[in-house]
């Protein structure tokens, strides 16, 4: 039950349909619901507004409203009062940095086990912005506990695997969705610390780590983080960030029958939480898959609605994008750190140059009209020269021959190799391609050639679809309503799925499925190819519960022509075409005192049934 503040008196709000959405970082949980139009307690509803979950005791904040869509985030705003200026947790753990910006009747409960000392510093942050560096820096997860004020930390890598598991025959209501994807995948990284720091001298002469437990491929890439001053650290955590870079991120979101919520007495083992390690029996892809609870949507009072996510990598996938952005927006982000050394060195190397020499262009009548600025005493021998004049700077490498590399001119114009930037605004971009790092991503603009390697997600009001290599799926209101699945194998795979309330039709290039959805075959019609040598077998079945024999099954091919009921042959016919029946017996209910028999009729040629 949800409960809000009216003129100072709690009040009960009348709606039981809302889901709580519990994140990896406990700081991003949500809540949402949908109140009718005519709903009573809509004109309540507010931003800022907060909401209680009577059930759990967390808060929320009423963030956006858009008609009756009403979404809110957990009520963390004491962690947002206090701002910590020129901020280091001065090499602590992750505990004594939680403790060291705690509010005031907050306490820390650590379940992590980490011993690990990192440096944690901003030019300016909340306690919030702080506790949100713990996970990347000290590969742990923090949870919120607002009804005891308890903030939690958890190593889920130390998490006991559970006895979980979820199964279309049990629990699961439909097919999960997978995502995959290998953006940022390497196989060997490179690590620097600060001031150049790397752990060579503890790793046989090499300043790398590699992990081919899933490609032999060599495939580099370089981090550095300037927090990194002991090598030990360093090489730890190189190898921990490379184990998740060496394999492809996959997840898997599960629209699950949460049973034991809906009847703890007997399905209690099958509970979830998160970071939980959940074994996935996924029948139809024929895998079994142990993936931890990286989302939890749950519905408290509508269990049987919950969806659970799994992945092989902290949060989904989805959420690294927001991650990502996160990263570029916020100043006290690692990404931002990073980039901000990155700059420092650039600086530096401008700076702390030595040498070269100062050429004033003159004129035929001697007067100045540029300088140049070279890499040693004569022009002729200088490789490096910047040149200045009323119009701009021009660079070269290969000297005042050129050619000019780079250039600002005094219009505004920039011609460049390579930009280093902490922000880009722009009304207008002319490129020729937009690429990612591994070059497996790309926009070409002259041609109109879109390439996009993983998951591509595109959201309009209520409507969502997702494609995923060779399979597009389309959702209403988070509800699976459409599935195209090309895959691997075109004459196993489903090819479409057209999903309802109580059943999905599946078309495979094979036939044409009718699905309850729990999994069960109501009927069925295609064709498959005959392992006796007689080429493509037709077949139709009607089951009337799914269950295998109950129904009625028509099968034909060159050979033989078969018709089944509740499994058992009722006609024959071979490949003369003559019919033969088979049956258990035959019951005449207006005759039941007569006896039949089967006898030939000469006349007519064929064998009738005599009532004697």
């Amino acid at each position: 039950m949800l409960a809000y503040l009216k003129n100072g008196a709690s009040v009960a709000l009348d709606f039981d349909d809302y889901y709580i959405q519990e994140e990896w970082f406990g700081a991003d949980d949500a809540l949402a619901f949908t109140l009718p139009a005519s709903h009573p307690q809509l004109p309540d509803m507010m931003c800022q507004l907060s909401l209680t979950d009577k059930e759990s005791g967390q808060a929320f904040l009423i963030t956006n409203i858009d008609e009756g869509d009403v979404k809110a985030k957990i009520d963390l705003d004491e962690f947002r009062e206090q701002m910590f200026l020129s901020y280091t947790n001065g090499s602590a753990t992750a505990m004594a940095t939680a403790q060291q910006v705690l509010p005031s009747g907050w306490s820390v409960q650590d379940f992590s086990g980490s011993t690990a000392r990192r440096t944690i510093e901003a030019e300016g942050a909340t306690a919030l912005e702080i506790l949100q560096k713990l996970p990347d820096t000290y590969g742990i997860a923090v949870r919120f506990d607002r009804k005891t004020k308890r903030v939690i930390l958890r190593n889920p890598d130390t998490m006991a695997p559970s006895g979980t598991y979820l199964t279309e025959e049990l629990n699961l209501r439909k097919r999960p969705v997978r995502s995959q994807t290998s953006e940022g995948f390497a196989t060997r990284l490179y690590a620097v610390g600060k001031d150049g720091v790397t752990f060579a001298s503890i790793n046989g002469g090499k300043n790398y780590v590699e992990n081919h437990e899933y490609s032999d491929r060599v495939i580099s890439a370089y981090w550095k983080d300037e927090r990194y001053t002991d090598p030990q650290s360093l090489l730890d955590d190189a190898k921990k960030k490379l184990s998740d870079m060496a394999k492809p991120a996959q997840s898997y979101e599960c629209d699950v029958a949460d049973l034991a919520k809906i009847d703890p007495a007997r399905f209690g083992h099958l509970s979830m939480e998160m970071y939980q390690a959940v074994t996935l029996l996924d029948a139809e892809r024929g895998t079994r898959l142990a993936h931890r609870v990286v989302q939890y949507k749950r519905y408290p009072h509508y269990p049987e609605k919950n969806v659970v996510t799994l992945s092989t990598l902290p949060g989904t996938i989805s959420g690294k994008v927001e991650q990502s952005y996160q990263a570029v927006t916020n100043q006290n982000s690692s990404f931002q750190q990073q980039l901000a050394a990155n700059l420092q060195g650039v600086a530096q190397t401008i700076v702390g140059a030595k040498g070269g020499s100062v050429k004033f262009i003159q004129d035929e009548k001697g007067k100045p009209t540029g300088v140049l600025f070279m890499d040693t005493e004569d022009e002729a021998t200088a490789k490096n020269i910047l040149r200045i004049n009323h119009m701009g700077l021009a660079f070269s490498n290969n000297g005042s021959s050129g050619p000019w590399t780079q250039a600002i001119t005094i219009d505004g114009g920039l011609a460049n190799q390579w930009i280093e930037t902490w922000q880009l605004t722009a009304s207008i971009i002319v490129a020729g391609i937009l690429q990612s790092r591994d070059g497996k991503s790309f926009w070409n603009l002259d041609t109109g050639e879109l390439n996009l390697n993983g998951v591509f997600t595109s959201l309009k009001g209520r409507m969502k679809a997702v494609l995923d290599g060779g399979s597009l799926s389309y959702y209403i209101d988070d509800a699976l309503a459409l599935d195209l699945d090309i895959g691997d194998d075109p004459l196993s795979k489903v090819l479409l799925r057209l999903n309802g309330d109580r059943t999905k039709c599946q078309l495979q290039a094979n036939g044409v499925y009718l699905v309850t959805q729990d999994g069960k075959v109501l009927g069925r019609m295609g064709v498959s190819e005959d392992l006796g040598g007689n080429g493509l077998t037709g077949y139709l079945s009607i089951s009337r519960d799914g269950e295998e024999g109950h129904g009625i099954e028509l099968i034909s091919n060159s050979a033989f022509t078969s018709i089944y009921v509740n499994g058992y042959p009722v006609a024959l016919s071979a490949g003369d075409g003559k019919p033969s029946i088979t049956c258990g017996g035959i019951q005449f209910d207006e005759y039941k005192d007569k006896k039949v028999s089967v006898e030939y009729n000469a006349t007519i040629g064929k064998n009738i049934f005599v009532l004697e």
